[in-house]
Order: C-alpha cells, then sequence, then structure tokens
C-alpha cells in the first residue's frame, strides 16, 4: 500500500482552494487581477466532486460532493452534501451535512457527529499527521488551511522579498515567504519562482522550493492559448511533487507514538476554464497520479456563480464565534 497524499478531508479543503492555488503558479494576484478586470468578482460559488481511485494510507477509496463558496479575499465555505467511502474506519472521511467555514487565520468545522471544532490555524501549523481509526476525529487539516490562508497573504502582496531575475529572453520573479508553509504534503514551501515568456507574457514554469533551496514542486504550463487579442493563457498546468517524509501520529491499540513515513512523488495535472467576462482562468479538473501515472483521485469543478451578492458567509443554521 503507497502513501500518496492526505485524508480525503484535507484534498476536499486544498482542492476547494484551488482557485487560490493556481494563481499561486501564475504571478498577477487574485486582488490585482479582480480589480483590473471588467468585472469586478467579489464572490464566487461552485460544486464540487471527489473521487478517491486510489487506496492509501491516509486516504480510503469512495467519492464525495461539496458545495463551496468563498468571498474575497478571505473566506471560505464548504459543505459535503454526499459521501461514499469504502472503508471510513480506517481513514477520516468527510461526514454528509459538515460544514466548514474557513475566515482569516480561524477554520471552523461543525460535523454532525462532533458538533463544533474552532481551530486557530496559526496554533496547529505543524500538527502531524495522524491515523487514529475514529470516523468522528477531525482530520488533520491544520497545516494545509494555515498553508492556504498565508497563500491568500500571498496573493495579495504580503511576501518578506520579491527579487526581479529577469534575462533579455524571459522574466523571472522570485517571491520569498515571510515562514514556510505547507500547502502540499509533505513539503513546507519557503520561495516561489516564474518563469515568463516575453514574447507572449504568459507563465511557461513555475517552481515552489523549500527553506533548503531545493525545488519540491515543479509546474509546466501547457496549452497556452490566445484567450483574447495580444492576452495568452496557459489552460493546463502539470505539477510534480517530489517525494518526501511526513510526520505522523498513530494510534495503536490505544497508545499513541510519532514516527515518520516516506511518501512518493506525485503529479497534479489542472484543466482550466477562461471566463472572457471576468478575464479570469477557473479550474475545471485536477487529477492526481502517481509517478507511474495511475490515477489517485480526481477533482471536478462545475456550475460556477460569480457575484450573486454574498458578502459575508455562515455556517447557515448558526454563526462562528
Amino acid at each position: 500500500m503507497r502513501g500518496h497524499m492526505v485524508a480525503a478531508w484535507a484534498l476536499v479543503l486544498v482542492a476547494a482552494m484551488a482557485l487560490w492555488t493556481a494563481l499561486a503558479q501564475d504571478p498577477g494576484g487574485l486582488g490585482a487581477r479582480y480589480a483590473n478586470s471588467g468585472a469586478r468578482v467579489g464572490d464566487v460559488s461552485w460544486s464540487m466532486g471527489l473521487v478517491v481511485a486510489q487506496e492509501t494510507p491516509l486516504a480510503t477509496i469512495g467519492s464525495c460532493t461539496v458545495e463551496a463558496a468563498m468571498v474575497l479575499p478571505s473566506e471560505c465555505r464548504l459543505e459535503v452534501t454526499e459521501s461514499k467511502f469504502k472503508d471510513p474506519l480506517r481513514a477520516p472521511a468527510p461526514v454528509p451535512g459538515t460544514r466548514s467555514l474557513l475566515r482569516g487565520g480561524d477554520l471552523f468545522v461543525h460535523s454532525p457527529m462532533t458538533g463544533l471544532t474552532k481551530l486557530h490555524l496559526p496554533d496547529h501549523k505543524s500538527d502531524p499527521l495522524r491515523i487514529s481509526g475514529l470516523p468522528s476525529e477531525l482530520p488533520p487539516i491544520g497545516p494545509y488551511a494555515y498553508g492556504l490562508t498565508r497563500l491568500i497573504a500571498m496573493d495579495c502582496g504580503q511576501a518578506t522579498e520579491v527579487r526581479d531575475l529577469s534575462s533579455d529572453e524571459v522574466s523571472v520573479l522570485e517571491l520569498r515567504l515571510a515562514e514556510p508553509v505547507k500547502p502540499i504534503e509533505p513539503h513546507r514551501i519557503a520561495m516561489y519562482r516564474w518563469w515568463k515568456e516575453r514574447e507572449r507574457g504568459v507563465v511557461t514554469r513555475s517552481a515552489a522550493h523549500n527553506p533548503e533551496g531545493t525545488i519540491v514542486a515543479d509546474t509546466r504550463h501547457e496549452e497556452i492559448t490566445e484567450v483574447a487579442p495580444g492576452h495568452w493563457k496557459a489552460l493546463r498546468t502539470v505539477c510534480t511533487v517530489a517525494p518526501g517524509f511526513a510526520d505522523l501520529r498513530v494510534e495503536h491499540e490505544g497508545e499513541i507514538g510519532e514516527t515518520s513515513i516516506r511518501m512518493p512523488g506525485y503529479v497534479i495535472e489542472t484543466a482550466f476554464e477562461w471566463r472572457d467576462d471576468y478575464q479570469i482562468r477557473l479550474p475545471v479538473r485536477r487529477t492526481y497520479r502517481d509517478m507511474d501515472g495511475a490515477t489517485i483521485a480526481t477533482v471536478d469543478f462545475s456550475d460556477y456563480r460569480i457575484n450573486t451578492g454574498i458578502d459575508h458567509l455562515e455556517l447557515r443554521d448558526w454563526a462562528a464565534p
């Protein structure tokens, strides 16, 4: 059995934030992009379907559907509407009716099984992965949610250092984060670098570096398309994530121990559609594959609704504190 990725709940969260993580591979910033578009985007809602096709120690085979909403720049709400997993007792799986709200540095999760849980993300940014066999336990999503909130801040320009490393042939932008974050397992990211073709003004490659300076996520930008006269965008990205070691907390027969496991490399392929009315690209499918090309999981995005008048998100039946 091979360990490729985080538990299904964490994958749901990471996939839901693909609007931001995709833009982290393409400099320009959500704030700047939306502010400069013909029609400013204030809120986005969409539907999402996750299918886990490969059994791993951290996620069991199955599927779920999620309704998502985002109020830019800092709120995101998810609601699991359907969930069918092969063995939810073996690994934490999304429970139907579970709602989560990401607001700034806080994550609120309301589950029909456990009630309300609040995570102040800076306090959980270094939590290890857990395998407990308890389906009601909130899975270890703190480091990923924290990493995503920092990417949002980065996208809004909150970075400690930005350097222009351009040459005559290519523009190169390097961006250093104030502190390393973990938006993907099993790596911490300290720096991003983008390569931009001068002639068409399009990003052709991006790379994420760990604190030691090694590239741990290398992304090719493909299917470069002229979406408007003189305006080019990549409508497909392929990100190769390097193998590494993940910290793990395991419960066995009532005893809890900490160890680390080697996680093999994997590939994340994202397909986009271009929305001419808002001058943005939106993900339509994200596919996770192992290094042999076999599918680990897919996430489909559909039914985008933009600017429906939402200005504040709650968990519907009750208000987050």
